[in-house]
C-alpha cells in the first residue's frame, strides 16, 4: 500500500515537471485610430509637401510630382499624437542621369490629439519607397508591306 502511495506521489511530481509551458499572452499594439481629415489639413499637405520630398531626391533634376498627393490621410496614436499623411508618385532623373519612378511620403504631427484648422504641425518623417528605373518605351519595328 505505502509503495502505491509513493509510486502515485512520484507520478504526480514527474508530470507536474513535463506539463505544457504556461500560454503566453499576446501583447496589443495600439493601431492607429482613424481621424476625419479636416479640409485645412489637406490644403496644408498639399501645400507643404514639395519641400521634404525635394530634400529625399537631391539633386532634384527634372522632378515630376504629377498632380500632388495621392492620399491624404489623418490618425491618431495615443504615444504620438496626431499624425497627417501624403503619399503620391514622383519622376526624377537621378545622379546618373537616369530617370527614376518611386512613391514618396511625408508624415506630419501634432503632439497630442487635434481637431482644429489651425494645427501647428511639424514634419515627423518623410521617404521614397520602390524606387525603379522607368520602363524604356517598347521599340518600333519598321512595317514592311507585302509585296
Amino acid at each position: 500500500m505505502r509503495s502505491s502511495v509513493v509510486a502515485s506521489l512520484l507520478i504526480l511530481l514527474l508530470g507536474a515537471c513535463h506539463a505544457p509551458p504556461e500560454q503566453r499572452r499576446a501583447v496589443e499594439i495600439d493601431p492607429m485610430r482613424p481621424v476625419f481629415l479636416r479640409p485645412a489639413w489637406e490644403e496644408f499637405a498639399r501645400q507643404a509637401y514639395v519641400t521634404p520630398v525635394l530634400s529625399l531626391v537631391q539633386p532634384a533634376q527634372n522632378l515630376d510630382l504629377e498632380n500632388g498627393p495621392e492620399n491624404i490621410t489623418a490618425g491618431y496614436l495615443p504615444d504620438v499624437g496626431t499624425l497627417l499623411t501624403a503619399t503620391g508618385p514622383v519622376q526624377y532623373d537621378d545622379e546618373r542621369g537616369v530617370r527614376m519612378q518611386a512613391t514618396y511620403f511625408v508624415r506630419w504631427y501634432f503632439a497630442g490629439m487635434t481637431n482644429t484648422d489651425y494645427t501647428p504641425w511639424q514634419v515627423r518623417s518623410a521617404g521614397i519607397l520602390d524606387k525603379k528605373p522607368v520602363p524604356l518605351p517598347p521599340a518600333t519595328q519598321p512595317q514592311t508591306q507585302p509585296m
